[in-house]
Parts: C-alpha cells; structure tokens; sequence
C-alpha cells in the first residue's frame, strides 16, 4: 500500500497499514521487516556511523502505545538484538530524520529491524508508520 504521505523519496516507501490506517477489532497489530545487510566501515577520523533513515508516524503520541522499535544486529537475531532503538514521537504527522549510532558495529555486517507495535486496537485511525530512505552515514 501507498496511503498518503507516499514517501520522502522517489519511489516507494515501507509502510504499515492496510491501505488506509492500522484498525483492528481485538487485541493489538504488530509486524516487523528486516533490511537487506549493510556493511559498517570504520568511520573517518573523527565521525561516527550512523543508520539512519526518515520516519512518518500518524499514530497516538503517547510513549506506551503503538511503538516502533528498530532492532540492529550483526548475528541474524538468534539472540539478543545489538542495539535497539524506540523512535521518537517527536513530531507526528511529518517526516523527521532518525540516526542510530552504530560505531560499536564497525567492520560487521548489520540488518535493521523495523518492528511496529500497536499495543491496543484503540485510536487505531491514523495512517500508520511510513519508513524511507534507510542507509549508513558518517558524520561527527
């Protein structure tokens, strides 16, 4: 599905919803999509490695509720991911940049988690979670 806001950029984007907004009827949604592997180099003197990606969230902007966590792992998540990240629901309704330090995993191949939580089935109407532009940076 493409339900607005689309993407951040040309051509698609991950998203989670049913085309519409992420209802249900009893207990909660959830779901995950793991990346494709991304290879950490040792950052330039100076920098940090950072994945980042842009995030649109229209969901309830309480901490509790309809989460989204991004696992990183350079094992495959047979235990215990490397890092995990909550995003922030700073701004809703608009695309932010997220940046996940992951100099610690430097000179490994990771994937990224992407793993969405509603908690409930209320206040359901939004359109979901949006995810683009997903890469490795380097920057101080």
């Amino acid at each position: 599905s493409n339900a607005a806001p689309g993407f951040s950029s040309a051509d698609c984007t991950l998203n989670f919803n049913n085309g519409t907004d992420f209802a249900c009827t009893s207990g909660k949604v959830s779901g995950t999509a793991t990346s494709s592997a991304f290879t950490v180099t040792a950052p330039p003197a100076g920098k940090k490695a950072y994945l980042t990606y842009k995030l649109y969230f229209d969901v309830e902007s309480g901490t509790s509720w309809d989460i989204l966590k991004t696992e990183i792992s350079d094992h495959g998540y047979g235990t215990a991911a490397n890092i995990v990240f909550q995003a922030p629901k700073a701004s809703l309704g608009t695309w932010i940049s997220v940046k996940i330090d992951v100099t610690s995993l430097a000179a490994k191949s990771i994937t990224a988690r992407f793993n969405f939580n509603s908690v409930d089935c209320t206040a359901n109407a939004g359109k979901g979670v949006f995810i683009d532009d997903v890469r490795i940076e380097y920057a101080p």
